[in-house]
C-alpha cells in the first residue's frame, strides 16, 4: 500500500529526478549529502518536493500556486521551487520552476510522477528514441535503441509488462489508451523534458508516465550533459517546465 505523498495521484520531483546513488555527489566545488528514500534504501529519491511542505501563496477558482524553499544541509545550495496547479474542463495543467537563490552554480533536474489506472487494455504509445536498462539497484546500466520489446500498443504487450526504466528522446505527447472505455489520456510536457520514466509494476492496476528533464543520477553520471539531461543553473536564474494531462474520447481505429 502506498501512503504519504506516494499515495497522491501526482507529486512534483525537485530539485534532482528520480535515485541519487547513497544520496552523495559533488558539484561545482559543494558536496551534497541528501536524505535517504523513505522506504529503507540507501539511496535519495525523488527529490525534496514530495517530501517537504508546500505554502499555498495563491489560490483562485481554478489555479493553486505553490512554493517551497529549499537550504543546506537538505540540499547544498538556496533555493526556491514553485508549482502552479490550473484546472480546466478537460484538462489538469502543472508548471515547476526552480530558483537558484544562491551564489554558485546549481545543478538541476524538474518533472512531474503522476499515477495513471492501469487495466487489462490498457496501451502506452510514446514516440521514443532509446532507453537505459537498468541494475538491480535501479540506476541505469547501459544504454539502447528502443526495441519492439518497448511498444506497448499492443494490449498483451503492457498488461503483462514489468518496467522500471528511463527512455530518451521522448518526443510528446504521450497517450494512455483505453479501448473498454474509450477513454485517451494525454501527457504532454515542455520540451525540457525530453526523458520520460514508465513505470509499470507486474500485475499492478497503475502505471506512471513522468516527463523529466534528466535520467536517473544525473549528476553523478559521466555522460555529458546533452546525455544526461542535467541542467546547471546559474545564481539568480531558474529552470522551468510544465506537464499537461487531457482527457478525450479515444479516436476511432
Amino acid at each position: 500500500m502506498r501512503d504519504g505523498a506516494g499515495a497522491a495521484a501526482c507529486f512534483p520531483v525537485t530539485p534532482w529526478v528520480r535515485r541519487i546513488a547513497q544520496g552523495r555527489f559533488r558539484f561545482a566545488g559543494r558536496e551534497g549529502r541528501l536524505p535517504a528514500a523513505p522506504d529503507g534504501s540507501p539511496h535519495s529519491l525523488h527529490g525534496l518536493g514530495w517530501r517537504t511542505p508546500w505554502a499555498v501563496t495563491d489560490r483562485r477558482a481554478d489555479t493553486v500556486a505553490l512554493s517551497q524553499d529549499y537550504a543546506p544541509p537538505d540540499w547544498p545550495w538556496r533555493a526556491r521551487a514553485d508549482c502552479t496547479v490550473t484546472l480546466s474542463p478537460h484538462a489538469l495543467r502543472l508548471a515547476l520552476t526552480l530558483h537558484n537563490l544562491d551564489d554558485a552554480p546549481m545543478p538541476a533536474g524538474l518533472g512531474f510522477h503522476p499515477f495513471f489506472p492501469r487495466a487489462h487494455d490498457t496501451r502506452l504509445h510514446a514516440s521514443l528514441d532509446g532507453v537505459w536498462t537498468m541494475d538491480a539497484a535501479g540506476f541505469p546500466a547501459a544504454h539502447a535503441d528502443v526495441l519492439d520489446a518497448w511498444d506497448w500498443r499492443d494490449p498483451a504487450g503492457f498488461a503483462g509488462a514489468a518496467v522500471d526504466n528511463v527512455f530518451t528522446g521522448w518526443r510528446g505527447p504521450a497517450h494512455l489508451d483505453s479501448p473498454a472505455t474509450r477513454r485517451r489520456l494525454s501527457i504532454s510536457a515542455a520540451s525540457v523534458c525530453d526523458h520520460l520514466i514508465v513505470y509499470a509494476p507486474p500485475g499492478a492496476d497503475f502505471c506512471c508516465v513522468e516527463p523529466v528533464t534528466t535520467m536517473t543520477d544525473a549528476v553523478n553520471r559521466p555522460e555529458p550533459a546533452d546525455r544526461t539531461g542535467l541542467r546547471t543553473i546559474a545564481p539568480g536564474a531558474a529552470l522551468s517546465m510544465w506537464m499537461q494531462i487531457a482527457v478525450a474520447a479515444l479516436p476511432a481505429s
